[in-house]
């Protein structure tokens, strides 16, 4: 059986509360878990074209990899935010401080995050555990002060990118918290890789979305709509000003368009956008196919994400290793597919033996704060 906000947000640390919530699954948590598991094996992808040193784009192959860009992160992380929100609410039904909770989680994400950028630089989990930190404090805030807050933290990146950034950086190579003052905060904070800001948006938006009655039919259709023109309005805007800025300043053309590092505020709106499309349409395809065995098996891969994230971090950093050579993209996606399969496949056999991954069932386990 599943809890509220299964998942990495999700393993609590007090037994009682959490083993009444597992007593409550519902197709809404179902069609989370499903929706995590799209996330992993998007990041999979992802990950294998940026591990697997692919050569420049050069076919349908390549826009592919280019088209999924940080969207498997954004809605990692928009589920990470409303897992966060079931948690605080779990807490409250049962009078426990959420701190209790969320607090271990926290300091247990932020070392494992840290430990993966030896092997990977744009770990999110170090991300997730700054956030959770600040989470007992953000979980009473309304939907719309949970916005708003999204779009500050979105805003206070570029004005402090701004501020750091000097007159001759090179935006289009390298990673720019080398040529930044306070190299390690503003690589954390601002320019390096997955900074908190202006990826956190995504957590408070998940947090706003937990609020919501997301089984109801007429979220599920507002959810796909704004996401949909959330998205389309993103481009559109960063294409019009790819026209119209001055050639002269490149840190105003890159805080105008859609790019990844480092991440602006319009490709955060787009991210935002197909992460909300993606989750409406998870919601729906479990109403429509409750049955689904290819949904039920997406299902059992969200339930061991964060130990699918762990893993194939550690797995795509040795195969770069052992590689010398650029390997297509085509060859690159054929073998992201065959270490997606393998993860789904090795996700039913473990869900037929136990109800949580190693890293989840560690989680669980951290002692809670009284």
């Amino acid at each position: 059986m599943r809890a509220e906000g299964i998942g990495i947000a999700s393993t609590a640390a007090v037994e009682v509360p959490v083993l009444l919530a597992e007593r409550q699954t519902t197709s809404r948590l179902a069609a989370l878990d499903t929706a995590r598991g799209l996330a992993i094996v998007g990041m999979v992808v992802h990950h294998s074209a940026q591990c697997l040193k692919s050569a420049q784009p050069a076919g349908l192959a390549d826009w592919m990899v280019s088209v999924i860009g940080g969207i498997p992160t954004g809605l990692f992380l928009l589920l990470a935010g409303i897992g966060i929100g079931f948690l605080g609410r779990t807490a409250a039904r049962f009078g426990i401080p959420a701190r209790a909770i969320l607090w271990p989680r926290a300091r247990f994400l932020l070392v494992i995050g840290i430990v993966n950028m030896l092997a990977w630089p744009y770990d999110i989990l170090r991300l997730y555990g700054l956030v959770m930190l600040l989470a007992p404090w953000m979980l009473r805030a309304s939907p719309r002060s949970l916005g708003l807050a999204g779009v500050a933290i979105v805003a206070l990146q570029q004005v402090l990118l701004y501020l750091v950034a000097p007159s001759d950086h090179d935006w289009g190579e390298g990673t720019p918290s080398t040529e930044i003052p306070w190299l390690w905060l503003t690589g954390l904070l601002l320019d390096g890789a997955r900074p908190l800001l202006p990826w956190a948006a995504l957590i408070f938006l998940g947090l706003g979305l937990s609020r919501l009655d997301l089984g109801s039919p007429a979220v599920r259709i507002r959810l796909l709509v704004c996401g949909a023109l959330l998205t389309v309005l993103a481009h559109a805007v960063a294409a019009m000003a790819e026209l119209a800025l001055p050639q002269e300043d490149p840190l105003l053309r890159i805080s105008w368009g859609t790019r990844d590092d480092p991440a602006t505020p319009f490709f955060v709106l787009s991210v935002a956008g197909w992460a909300m499309v993606l989750l409406a349409l998870s919601m729906a395809s479990w109403v429509r196919w409750p049955r689904s065995r290819l949904l039920a098996a997406l299902g059992d891969t969200g339930r061991l994400s964060l130990t699918w994230y762990v893993a194939h971090v550690w797995f795509l950093s040795w195969l770069e290793d052992g590689l010398e050579v650029e390997v297509p993209t085509g060859w690159t996606l054929l073998i992201a597919l065959g270490l997606s399969l393998v993860m789904i496949w090795a996700s039913v056999r473990w869900s037929r033996r136990a109800d949580r991954g190693p890293f989840e069932a560690l989680l669980r386990r951290t002692p809670h704060v009284r």
